[in-house]
């Protein structure tokens, strides 16, 4: 019974460990948006997002990362977590939990989202 627990933990690291890895490469592929490092922590990441302040959509600027996770919802249909409430107040907290399917197309909708900054005339 150990060894299958061992087995099945083992297996699911591994795939959290892809989820990781492919959020992370996705997210250094969109102008704006950094990943601190190399993340190996928990489920989730930090991203820097202050490349997108000043920018513009649906009329409004992006002056926080408060105000990139309300637009982003708002645009993209995707929750991320302001980080300031994580120490780190120019960041948005990623889950990478979902299935891999669902991480995919949110990944793309906030790549979507970040091309499309600044060039709402509002």
């Amino acid at each position: 019974m150990t060894a299958d627990l061992t087995t099945e933990l083992e297996r699911r690291r591994l795939e959290l460990d892809d989820r990781r890895l492919t959020t992370i490469k996705a997210l250094a592929d969109i102008p704006g948006i950094d990943v601190d490092g190399d993340p190996t922590g928990e489920f989730f990441l930090l991203a820097d997002i202050s490349g997108t302040y000043g920018r513009t959509l649906a009329g409004q600027t992006i002056t926080s990362a408060e105000v990139f996770a309300e637009l982003l919802l708002a645009e993209a249909n995707v929750a991320v977590v302001p980080g300031a409430d994580f120490a780190a107040p120019n960041h948005v907290r990623i889950s990478y939990t979902v299935p891999p399917a669902r991480l995919a197309e949110a990944l793309t909708r906030v790549a979507d989202f970040v091309a499309r900054l600044g060039k709402d005339v509002g």
